[in-house]
């Protein structure tokens, strides 16, 4: 009781979140405790808010999970999209040639995306009709600048789709921060699907991966999986004499 936890900026990422046992127990819109401020659902915080603890259910906390590598962006893989075929051979080539930064101007609906030289266009974009679009779309908005849509993205756009990012990537680009580089290359749809459901696999094993804290003999049902001693020392010899 009374301990303060401080948070500061993000030094890797984008986006950080706090788990409390119990959860934070604000009322419920459409089964979610978010702020969706757009359509005025909730609010932002401001100094001074305090926000109610859910009782503790007993769930085990204290748990960490190995660091991954989805904070500094870079190669992100792709699939063929509704319009891939919309864009020339040559304007895909230098879309998946393209080093592009990360932009400041992103939420979750989408992230625009930086890039050196001209942008990039599709056959008869204008005459394109407004059909059902997905979070990992990468739209090409009229100006040639691409936009990854993200997990709150429209349910329809008529702007074209060079590719889609696989979901088990999507993750790297919410979270590369401003100025990132992020990098595009295709998959055709056996390779996107070997690659997806190894992720799946990789986030049901997520369980076994944790590790405690704080290392509590009394928490420890198999001691020998322990580093328990982390050197010897010889019990004859005098620590305080240097061999010459």
């Amino acid at each position: 009781a009374g301990a303060k936890r401080t948070i500061g900026g993000a030094r890797e990422g984008t986006y950080g979140y706090l788990h409390i046992a119990g959860g934070i127990e604000t009322p419920l819109h459409m089964g979610s405790r978010a702020s969706h401020m757009s359509t005025g659902i909730g609010g932002a915080l401001s100094a001074g808010d305090a926000l109610p603890i859910g009782a503790d259910k007993g769930v085990e906390t204290g748990f960490a999970l190995p660091r991954d590598t989805r904070f500094a962006g870079g190669p992100i893989r792709i699939v063929a999209s509704m319009q891939t075929q919309a864009f020339a051979p040559e304007t895909i080539r230098r879309f998946t040639a393209t080093g592009f930064k990360r932009d400041p101007r992103a939420n979750r609906m989408g992230v625009r995306l930086d890039q050196p030289g001209d942008g990039f266009f599709a056959d008869d974009q204008l005459s394109i009709v407004s059909e059902v679009i997905v979070p990992g779309d990468i739209q090409i908005t009229g100006d040639g600048a691409p936009y990854v849509l993200m997990c709150e993205c429209q349910t329809t756009g008529g702007y074209p789709r060079i590719g889609t990012v696989l979901p088990c990537d999507l993750p790297k680009v919410a979270q590369a921060q401003a100025g990132a580089p992020l990098s595009f290359s295709f998959l055709d749809m056996p390779e996107a699907a070997a690659a997806q459901a190894q992720h799946n696999t990789t986030m049901r094993a997520l369980p076994s991966r944790l590790t405690r804290l704080v290392r509590d003999p009394t928490g420890m049902k198999d001691l020998l999986a322990f580093q328990l001693v982390s050197g010897a020392i010889s019990a004859y010899a005098n620590p305080f004499e240097t061999e010459s």
